[in-house]
């Protein structure tokens, strides 16, 4: 499991430009799957980075999970390296 920053777009008026720590649990092609103790709201455009990465995508479902962290499912739109 890999550590993330997952930042939000401007254009969500509730947490323009916020920054949430996370913890990525599953990536598979378009799909990224974090959990995180703050929410995220749904079709939220958001930015994450990762060690090597950066991912950018759209929330898609955000749910809280029987330990207190939210279950944050990201739709990737770009994948990209960072050298």
């Amino acid at each position: 499991m890999e550590q993330a920053i997952i930042e939000v777009s401007s254009a969500c008026a509730t947490l323009a430009n916020r920054k949430v720590s996370g913890t990525i649990q599953q990536h598979e092609r378009k799909d990224l799957t974090i959990t995180s103790r703050e929410a995220i709201p749904v079709l939220a455009e958001v930015k994450v980075q990762s060690e090597g990465l950066l991912f950018l995508g759209e929330v898609q479902e955000c749910i809280l999970d029987a330990e207190a962290n939210w279950r944050i499912q990201i739709r990737l739109r770009r994948t990209l390296l960072v050298v």
